[in-house]
């Protein structure tokens, strides 16, 4: 899938059927070790907005996805939510937060996009903030059985 799938309607209706069953919730429960409840939390990447809604009832959570239409979707299905048109690499934002989330969003940056991106999470996270990604590891049949690698950082 290129980048570009998460752009048109058709794809992200599709995306938000195929991933229906599936959140982030052993993830959440990780960082919930890291991270107190009722902290600010940016999400990178919230889609179809499954770990979203879980996020939501522990933190005080921003959304954020760099597709108009998934925004679309998530405006739509939690109208009370705060989401943000974000760039994943640039976070041009001006807010800082306590943590940082993604669930398998990352693996889609390159490597330069991708350390622009760890060096930007820095700038907008508070001190003794907690980053918390996950990713996918492999490459065709085995991406699709690949264990998943968990990040938890934290800034001192």
């Amino acid at each position: 899938m290129s980048n570009k799938y998460y752009h048109t309607k058709n794809s992200v209706v599709e995306y938000i059927q195929l991933s229906k069953d599936v959140n982030g919730q052993n993830l959440i429960e990780r960082l919930k070790e890291f991270l107190p409840q009722k902290s600010t939390l940016l999400e990178i990447g919230s889609g179809p907005g499954s770990d979203w809604e879980i996020l939501n009832t522990n933190y005080t959570i921003t959304g954020s996805d760099n597709s108009q239409e998934f925004l679309n979707h998530l405006y739509t299905k939690y109208p009370k939510g705060k989401f943000l048109e974000l760039d994943a690499s640039t976070l041009n934002i001006d807010k800082k937060f306590d943590g940082i989330y993604s669930n398998k969003v990352l693996h889609h940056l390159n490597n330069d996009e991708l350390s622009s991106s760890i060096k930007n999470q820095f700038k907008v996270l508070n001190n003794s903030g907690v980053i918390c990604h996950s990713f996918w590891t492999g490459e065709g049949q085995k991406f699709l059985r690949a264990c998943l690698s968990i990040i938890i950082l934290k800034k001192q």
